[in-house]
């Protein structure tokens, strides 16, 4: 019998509601090619970056974050939050291994690459260990935090040149994704600023004050229209 309580729980805390934060970096790279809509790879992939991503990312976040969410409000809103205790996630390491390998063991054997696919997740995977798990948890270590949401984005769009063997990007998109994977960021620090500085969780948000944050955010909105 399938537990729909469970399945919801972890749907919520993959944040629907920010999926499509994400696959602009699945789609941009793609350049308008209308015709990859007709193709199994594109949906696939599509697919993947939606509910196994989103619960690799955030579970892991959750995972770590058990001793601040529960003070946060935001956390508590339908499909955008969580505030799961530490029992309620013992079986999450579980459904990130199934939910991910499925996917990229289909995309593997239908490419016939079995390097590249699992080597973006090992990557991915990776990256946020490092940014979220002791003894790194550098999320809590300013100015470390800002490298992890663009080099996981930059994870994606290669995954997804790859996928649909289109060209890298160069220089010029590189810069926009960097700077449009900050410019969530920082918002998402600005919006935990006030929750995260009592509890010792030191932001680069925390670091610099929410006034001086504003202003990064803007520099890189204006980075962006360049």
């Amino acid at each position: 019998m399938l537990d729909w309580a469970r399945i919801h729980f972890y749907l919520k805390l993959s944040r629907p509601i920010l999926w499509l934060g994400v696959l602009p970096y699945y789609l941009f790279p793609l350049g308008g090619r209308l015709d990859l809509l007709a193709t199994w790879r594109f949906w696939l992939g599509l697919l993947y970056f939606t509910f196994p991503v989103s619960i690799m990312t955030f579970g892991i976040n959750d995972m770590a974050d058990t001793d601040l969410d529960k003070y946060n409000p935001s956390k508590m809103v339908q499909y955008y939050g969580n505030q799961a205790t530490e029992s309620e996630l013992l079986g999450l390491w579980k459904v990130i291994l199934v939910s991910n390998m499925i996917p990229l063991c289909i995309i593997s054997i239908t490419t016939a690459d079995w390097i590249s696919f699992p080597m973006y997740f090992a990557m991915a995977l990776s990256l946020n260990i490092l940014y979220n798990l002791k003894p790194f948890a550098l999320a809590r270590k300013a100015p470390w935090d800002l490298l992890f949401a663009p080099a996981g984005f930059l994870v994606v769009v290669s995954f997804a040149c790859r996928l649909h063997q289109v060209p890298q990007p160069n220089t010029g998109p590189c810069l926009f994704y960097i700077s449009s994977a900050l410019t969530s960021h920082m918002l998402g620090e600005l919006s935990d600023v006030d929750y995260d500085a009592p509890y010792g969780k030191r932001t680069t948000a925390v670091a610099i004050g929410k006034t001086y944050t504003c202003v990064f955010i803007g520099a890189l909105i204006l980075v962006q229209f360049l």
